[in-house]
């Protein structure tokens, strides 16, 4: 875990996201997923080298979209990690934790400008990334049902070939809204 744990800006909300506050704006492909991913949670061509580059970004992107505090998704991001990686392989990662105080899942999608290490198992380097964040509090069932639906769509070659040609933040929320029934993201209850 890297030393810098606490090196981030004031948070632009100066509290957390917690039960009932709204964790920003509506996304484009909210209604066919639990968690959000919203426009300005997506970063395409970013230029972190490594893991710890890419979750400090990660932690940075969730506080500035969604007012979590970052020092503590970014401890919970590399608790995870240290567990095992959470390297899907075929270039994707899925990285993701519990956080205490927020309400709902949340995401982030970060494409990178250059391939990172990530511990694969099939030793690919990841280009894509999707960080997801939940309640720690919530259903573990859930999840693990979201992380399931997660890993079946970015398992879709044709699903990842579009994200990593995706040309602007639109296409990639149009590739998530897009999602066929069999590989959309929804909650273990069928809701949607």
């Amino acid at each position: 875990m890297p030393a810098d744990l606490n090196v981030f800006p004031e948070s632009p909300c100066g509290v957390l996201v917690g039960r009932g506050v709204d964790p920003g704006p509506p996304g484009v492909a909210t209604e066919s997923q639990p968690w959000r991913l919203v426009p300005d949670a997506v970063v395409l061509n970013s230029t972190a080298r490594d893991k710890s580059q890419l979750f400090h970004l990660a932690a940075t992107e969730l506080q500035r979209v969604y007012c979590v505090d970052p020092a503590v998704v970014l401890r919970a991001l590399w608790r995870r990690e240290l567990a095992g990686s959470t390297a899907l392989g075929e270039g994707i990662a899925l990285p993701h934790a519990r956080v205490a105080r927020i309400d709902r899942p949340v995401a982030a999608l970060i494409r990178t400008a250059n391939p990172i290490a990530f511990d694969a198992p099939d030793d690919a380097p990841v280009s894509l990334v999707l960080v997801l964040i939940v309640p720690a509090d919530g259903d573990p069932d859930e999840h693990l049902h979201l992380l399931a639906q997660a890993t079946t769509l970015l398992s879709e070659s044709h699903v990842r070939e579009r994200l990593r040609n995706a040309p602007d933040v639109r296409t990639v929320l149009r590739i998530f809204a897009e999602a066929p029934d069999r590989t959309s993201i929804e909650g273990r209850d069928g809701r949607r």
